[in-house]
């Protein structure tokens, strides 16, 4: 078989609420996840039985055994049976540590990629089982859909159909966000009972802004915002820029903000006047 290319798209979480602890120790979520164009490329390529190695474009990132990527082919191995071979090259355009779902993107895609080339013929379902064990995000990655309202830990998806086609703005500041430390301090007793992302999907369809603004939240900027007030004013930067929403990506650290159009999208970048941060115009898929 020639080689595979798959594309690894980042997502957003236009909202996310955290609910209640759960007994496995994660949190209860509901948030409306939705696809971006920006993506990374993964190629595969066979190898002899036993080799499996990774390379990849990025600096700093370790390309070892703890890389997602590396973890989602091992169980594939594993569920194969035999230590099947590959050659994997990350091409890499989702930052890192960014709240964009990157590293959960990539395991996906390896799991999607190397199914097809070793001809392993898993199910979606049994496909849907290995990715969850990999991290929350990695389900809706997997997922053909470009947007989905997530339960449970995120892997219980809803798919959505006919999102408006919005513009995003992306900023992610010079640090980064322990996701676990994040939830570790998340006080949930004040926090609504799940009916924020609904109103939003539902104001997001009807075009009305201000209900978006009010509904479409993120329980985890109580925590982050506090702990790195750059990411406020991220915010407040892109409101200035005429978002018509900003809010953070996950636990963070990345804003994104919404917009009709790409050239509206675009100049309110120019807001943002640091060098050292992370900055791009997508759009929804």
């Amino acid at each position: 078989m020639k080689g595979i290319t798959l594309k690894a798209h980042a997502k957003v979480n236009l909202t996310l609420e955290a609910l209640a602890k759960r007994p496995d120790g994660y949190h209860e979520l509901r948030s409306l996840m939705v696809k971006l164009a920006l993506h990374d490329t993964l190629s595969f390529c066979l190898a002899p039985e036993g080799q499996l190695s990774l390379s990849c474009d990025a600096f700093g990132l370790s390309c070892g055994e703890d890389n997602l990527v590396m973890r989602a082919a091992r169980l594939l191995q594993a569920a194969a049976g035999r230590p099947l071979g590959a050659r994997i090259a990350l091409c890499k355009r989702i930052p890192m540590a960014a709240g964009l779902a990157g590293g959960s993107a990539d395991a996906a895609a390896t799991l999607l990629g190397l199914n097809r080339l070793w001809r392993l013929s898993l199910s979606q379902r049994r496909l849907k089982a290995l990715a969850l064990r990999l991290g929350s995000d990695v389900p809706f990655c997997l997922d053909a859909c470009a947007a989905a309202v997530a339960r449970g830990r995120g892997e219980r998806l809803s798919r959505v159909a006919s999102l408006p086609p919005l513009h995003v703005a992306l900023v992610k500041p010079a640090i980064s966000v322990a996701t676990a430390w994040v939830y570790q301090n998340l006080r949930l007793k004040s926090l609504a009972q799940g009916q924020h992302t609904a109103k939003s999907l539902a104001a997001l369809r009807l075009g009305d802004i201000q209900a978006l603004r009010q509904h479409a939240i993120n329980h985890l900027e109580s925590v982050t915002i506090p702990e790195h007030p750059v990411i406020a004013g991220i915010k407040r930067d892109l409101d200035k820029g005429g978002a018509l929403l900003s809010r953070m990506s996950g636990s963070g650290p990345t804003v994104f903000a919404l917009f009709a159009t790409q050239s509206e999208a675009k100049n309110a970048l120019k807001c943002i006047k640091s060098a050292r941060f992370f900055k791009c115009s997508t759009h929804f898929l």
